[in-house]
């Protein structure tokens, strides 16, 4: 009932080894190659559990993974696209292949271009059918009726699934309902997996999380430096070696790999400040989800603008997860509110529209932000629907805004060399760089 699955994943390693070899030999990205082993071992584990028919999990980033973690359960990640991301600049087929999954999917233009890759994938049965699924619901309603279609699925229906009804308010009742929502995760885990929950160990890999969060804040903070030293998007990679990946997800490894990210940011500064001086002219606020099609945008912001986006929202929220493991009840409120608010795209929208305003009010002062990128992906309307209260507040304190429609994860939706235009005409009505 795998084979599809696991010759695509099979794909995926072999594409993945490929632009390995090409990363480890630019200067300038070599510092991700641990980024790519993870994912070699991610990918190698969920064959290997395949083909040995272990039990593995259907995850994600925001259904606690330091759960599966301490219990030592294999997940696989369904946001598959996030994974792809590493690889479309370094391989034209891959891109071709997710485009094509794209035009393939009948759901209507104006959805979510992630839930048209989920779609096409689940119902080409190259997604992993796992022993038990996991399910998060927050107020994106496209995410849930895809996840409702997948399940209605013939080979999915007998898969085992935990639906958390993610609370909405970021106070001690709606944490301590989550916990309680963690408790009977657990016990659902315990009886599928027929491993058993160990208190002690769950401690240490949150433990372990919490310096990597804590080095997380490091780096954001290394990016309030006059030039940043590091790149748009410079959140991303080191968030996805926290929480994103079952592999790097509470390992020492990870917190080594942060430590040196850091450290690169600081020899940065240290040895090429001039250089970095003269690439930045306008500092960005990013307030979407970084786009699938990122180091390619990149490129245009800092050689056509000498523009970078020094904070975004995803990397200044993700930072600030940092949970109290005095007892297991904080632990737990502490991992509802790390899974419930923290997460990347799901942070713009799960608190109070107060809560964001108050964010970028905070971050355009302590970053010296020179311009607002507002909420634009079309699949986000729980994000767009924010946009008036967004404008209004840069108004007040006087930064610049740019609204614009685009698609994270289809570069056709809005192109690189359309969004040449948009910025270079905004950049100059604005009088920036």
């Amino acid at each position: 009932m795998n084979e599809k699955a696991l010759d695509y994943l099979k794909e995926l390693h072999e594409i993945f080894l490929a632009s390995r070899e090409v990363i480890e030999e630019e200067e300038d990205l070599k510092i991700i190659v641990p980024i790519l082993d993870v994912e070699l071992a991610a990918l190698e584990k969920t064959i290997n559990h395949i083909e040995e028919n272990k039990f593995f999990a259907c995850g994600s980033y925001y259904a606690f993974p330091e759960v599966f973690t301490a219990m030592d359960i294999h997940w696989y990640q369904p946001l598959v696209p996030l994974v792809d991301a590493f690889l479309v600049v370094f391989s034209d087929s891959l891109m071709e292949e997710l485009l094509a999954e794209i035009d393939q999917c009948t759901l209507p233009s104006s959805a979510c271009t992630l839930h048209k890759i989920w779609d096409v994938r689940y119902y080409s049965g190259r997604m992993p059918i796992p022993s038990i699924n996991t399910r998060v619901f927050f107020p994106c309603d496209g995410g849930k009726a895809t996840m409702d279609a997948i399940t209605l699925h013939k080979d999915w229906q007998n898969v085992p699934t935990f639906d958390f009804d993610a609370h909405y308010k970021n106070n001690d009742l709606a944490k301590q309902y989550y916990a309680g929502e963690l408790r009977r995760f657990i016990e659902f885990l315990e009886t599928h997996s027929g491993k058993k929950y160990d208190a002690s160990k769950l401690k240490a890999v949150v433990e372990e999380t919490n310096k990597q969060y804590e080095l997380l804040m490091d780096i954001n903070e290394l990016n309030r430096s006059i030039p940043a030293p590091f790149g748009s998007f410079a959140g991303f990679f080191p968030w996805h070696m926290v929480q994103n990946n079952p592999i790097s997800n509470g390992s020492p490894e990870t917190t080594k790999f942060l430590e040196t990210w850091y450290d690169y940011g600081i020899t940065r500064l240290e040895t090429d400040r001039a250089q970095l001086e003269k690439e930045e002219k306008i500092r960005l606020l990013w307030i979407d989800g970084p786009p699938f099609w990122g180091m390619e945008f990149n490129t245009l912001l800092k050689e056509e603008f000498g523009a970078k986006i020094v904070m975004d929202m995803n990397a200044f929220i993700s930072a600030s997860a940092v949970i109290d493991t005095s007892t297991e009840q904080r632990m737990f409120e502490g991992l509802a509110a790390r899974n419930t608010y923290n997460p990347i795209m799901v942070n713009v929208v799960q608190n109070t529209i107060d809560d964001l305003l108050q964010r970028i009010e905070f971050i355009v002062d302590a970053y010296n932000i020179d311009c607002v990128i507002g909420p634009g992906h079309k699949g986000h309307k729980d994000c767009s629907a924010s946009l008036g209260l967004i404008n209004d507040t840069c108004k007040r304190i006087s930064v610049p805004i740019l609204n614009y429609s685009f698609d994270l994860f289809d570069p056709r939706y809005t192109t690189v060399d359309e969004m040449k235009v948009i910025f270079s005409t905004f950049f100059d009505a604005m009088g920036l760089g």
